[in-house]
C-alpha cells in the first residue's frame, strides 16, 4: 500500500488560528488499484464547519473542474443575507 498524493492543498486539518496545519486524513491504495485506474486523484475540498477538509477520491478519466455551488432560494429572502 502507498499514500496517494494530494491535489490542490498540502493539509487536511487546520486549527482555528490557521497556524497549525497537518495532513491527518488520507487514502491508502494498492498498486493494483493504480493499474485499474491510473488517473486516480486525491482531491482536498474546502473545509466547512469542521476543522477537517473532506477528501474525494476521483477516478474519472476527465477533469471537469470544480463543482458548482448550489444555493437554496429561501436564503435570498432572509434579511441581512448577501
Amino acid at each position: 500500500m502507498f499514500d496517494l498524493s494530494l491535489c490542490d492543498r498540502k493539509f487536511t486539518w487546520l486549527k482555528g488560528d490557521v497556524k497549525s496545519m497537518s495532513r491527518l486524513d488520507r487514502y491508502l491504495i494498492f498498486d493494483e488499484w493504480c493499474l485499474l485506474w491510473p488517473n486516480c486523484l486525491q482531491i482536498v475540498q474546502m473545509r466547512g464547519l469542521s476543522n477537517h477538509c473532506p477528501l474525494v477520491l476521483s477516478v474519472d478519466e476527465e477533469n471537469r473542474g470544480p463543482r458548482l455551488s448550489r444555493l437554496m432560494k429561501c436564503w435570498n429572502n432572509t434579511p441581512g443575507y448577501k
